[in-house]
């Protein structure tokens, strides 16, 4: 009987195991299927995948609002400080006169290439006196300006960075100015000079070319 009982114990075994293994292999295929399941439902379930490299992009330099301010209206030269202007440097002047000496009548155009001295400009000025101002346009977009003393005043359409050139063009007309000046006493004034009703002459130094 004994004997029986140990034979019956091994037979017994084997079964055992294989169910252990069966019932292991049921589990994990649950936790599959419902990881699965997850998966389906929620696209975003699981480990996120590695972003994919990105290209850099660099914006290009804007001036800094918080420096915004207008060009100084001097030149500061402390013997005529009221002459010249800053915030810019003049690169280049072009000037279109349509004068007629027998009626002292002057219709001009002037062009002015320039560059700002600093970031944030956002207001320029230039030594004018004694003509009309129809019309300023600043690398091609019209300008608000006014006329302040011996100073025109042009506000810029869009404020602008250190080193960066801009182009105003300046349209005016008006019948020839007598414009004295305190710093050239030997003559009656500056500016453009009508000799005998042919001829034109002018004398523009130190503030005749306003």
């Amino acid at each position: 009987m004994q004997e029986e009982k140990g034979q019956s114990a091994k037979r017994r075994g084997p079964g055992r195991k294989a169910a252990v293994l069966i019932g292991l292999s049921l589990l994990v295929g649950s936790i599959v299927v419902v990881l699965i399941g997850l998966i389906l439902i929620y696209p975003d379930f699981g480990p996120a995948a590695p972003d994919a490299p990105s290209e850099s992009i660099v914006p290009d330099e804007q001036p800094n609002l918080a420096l915004v301010r207008s060009g100084g209206r001097s030149a500061g030269d402390p013997y005529i400080p009221e002459l010249g202007n800053s915030g810019y440097d003049a690169l280049h002047y072009t000037l279109r006169l349509a004068l007629d000496p027998q009626t002292e009548f002057i219709e001009g155009t002037t062009t002015v290439v320039a560059r700002s001295t600093y970031s944030g400009l956002a207001e320029i000025s230039l030594d004018f006196a004694g003509y009309q101002v129809s019309s300023v346009v600043v690398d091609d977009l019209a300008s608000t300006y006014w006329l302040d003393d011996r100073k025109l005043i042009i506000e810029l359409p869009e404020i602008l960075k250190e080193d960066q050139s801009f182009t105003a063009t300046i349209d005016y007309e008006a019948e020839s100015q007598k414009i004295s000046s305190e710093l050239v006493g030997f003559v009656g004034h500056l500016g453009l000079h009508y000799s005998d009703g042919d001829s034109i002459f002018t004398l523009a130094e130190p503030d005749g070319a306003q």
